[in-house]
């Protein structure tokens, strides 16, 4: 289990005006599903998840027509580029002039918002999902409200060039993102080849892709649509469900395609006016499991993508309706994430100081088995909205010195103990100015 000292919404209270009215996606009350037929508890148990994340310093990077960047619900949630600043040189060699908070592989730019409003409503609507921040007073939630989104264009209104989005998700995968979601679908074509080899790309940098299945309530199975019909050991495919627990009546479905459920008829989400909206389809179902996923990352950092996939859909719940119609039977939760965060807490002192020595308080407990023990620290800077990770940094515990690896972290064994708590850690070591994150995960 890892916890952040970088904070949470766990425990805050949620201030956001439609979370209790129209929030049944996140957290159903019983009547805050627009009027649908439901019952308290069909959602997929958004708060149980944040009790362990809320996804800071994980990307998600939103494949799609662009995002309305100064939506009030979304302010936090850009990506920025930490090697390249906005203008129009391409100060970090990669192609992408100007790529400071991601590109237009549609029209071969730096304009994440695709023109404006007129062309970036969905996208905008699929990044609310995601992002939609907590706690700040204005609209609703996302599924991981501290999350960053990475926009990346591959199309405009509902349409998408899978030669574009092929390019955008080998740009996600080398620019730092988890997770890509891609709420769209394509008929077969020569371009589905580069699109396999994108995806297998993904997976070689340890990125999970999450797809929409469809809303031509076709059996993926039998009826190939892309990428919902491929097969990988880092794709989610992803149908549509209702506030009742049925698969919604437009939503493609596949015993062996479709991976799982998950909210999306008339789910609230920003809409590209600043406002908002109730929106149905399997494009907003898909973001509700790539959002998920990035929560599973933050807590899961040393994880493969096939791990991620894996421990994701053994915690949906079965749910009757969707038996047969996909691999797993049942509708995304994020309740068993929240389990984790009761079996080993952690609390965090000593982050706030000036620069030179730092020494945390860590205090861990919890009720676990007899074993042998050991505790990896993460130690990350944040920049830009993304946590970058600190190679080579020595960091010490108990009066051993180890140097974080490659991916900020330093591994201490703490050799047999009849259960993990109460156990205080105070590692120690030399800061310069900054804010930064402190990830620990015991094993």
């Amino acid at each position: 289990m890892t916890m952040s000292a970088g904070g949470t919404v766990a425990g805050a209270t949620i201030t956001d005006p439609a979370w209790s009215s129209y929030g049944w996606n996140l957290q159903n009350n019983g009547a805050n599903a627009y009027g649908q037929p439901t019952s308290a508890g069909i959602d997929v148990a958004a708060p149980d998840g944040w009790q362990a994340t809320a996804g800071r310093g994980v990307v998600v990077a939103v494949l799609d027509s662009g995002l309305q960047v100064d939506h009030p619900d979304l302010q936090g949630a850009l990506w920025t580029n930490p090697d390249e600043p906005c203008g129009s040189a391409d100060s970090d060699g990669n192609g992408y002039a100007g790529d400071c908070h991601g590109w237009n592989f549609y029209r071969q730019s730096a304009d994440v918002t695709n023109g404006g409003p007129a062309n970036n409503s969905h996208g905008t609507t699929v990044a609310g999902v995601v992002a939609a921040r907590a706690g700040n007073g204005v609209g609703s939630a996302g599924v991981a409200p501290d999350v960053t989104v990475m926009p990346l264009v591959v199309g405009s209104g509902m349409s998408v060039d899978i030669s574009a989005a092929s390019q955008a998700i080998v740009y996600a995968a080398d620019n730092g993102a988890s997770v890509v979601n891609a709420s769209w679908i394509s008929n077969s074509g020569p371009e589905i080849p580069i699109l396999t080899a994108a995806i297998e790309y993904a997976r070689s940098k340890n990125v999970l892709v999450v797809a929409a299945a469809g809303n031509d309530a076709g059996d993926r199975d039998t009826h190939l649509l892309y990428p919902a019909s491929q097969s990988a050991d880092n794709l989610i495919k992803v149908g549509a469900s209702t506030a009742a627990d049925r698969v919604a009546d437009f939503s493609a479905y596949g015993a062996r395609s479709v991976d799982l459920y998950a909210p999306g008829l008339f789910v609230y989400t920003t809409t590209n006016d600043g406002g908002y909206d109730w929106i149905s389809g399997t494009s907003i179902a898909a973001p509700h499991v790539a959002a998920a996923a990035a929560l599973y990352r933050a807590t899961h950092p040393g994880a493969t993508a096939l791990e991620l996939r894996q421990q994701l859909l053994a915690d949906t719940v079965p749910v009757a309706a969707y038996a047969g119609r996909s691999v797993t039977g049942g509708r995304l939760s994020l309740a068993g994430l929240g389990r984790t965060a009761d079996d080993v807490r952690f609390t965090f002192s000593g982050m706030e100081s000036a620069p030179g020595t730092v020494e945390p308080s860590v205090v861990v407990d919890g009720d676990t088995a007899e074993g042998e023990y050991s505790v990896t620290l993460g130690l990350g800077m944040e920049f830009g909205g993304e946590v970058m990770a600190l190679a080579d940094h020595p960091v010490t515990l108990d009066g051993v010195v180890v140097a974080t690896d490659e991916g900020g972290q330093a591994t201490f064994p703490l050799g047999r103990r009849a259960n993990v708590g109460p156990l205080v850690l105070a590692p120690q070591t030399d800061l310069a100015q900054g804010r930064y994150v402190l990830l620990v995960q015991m094993s």
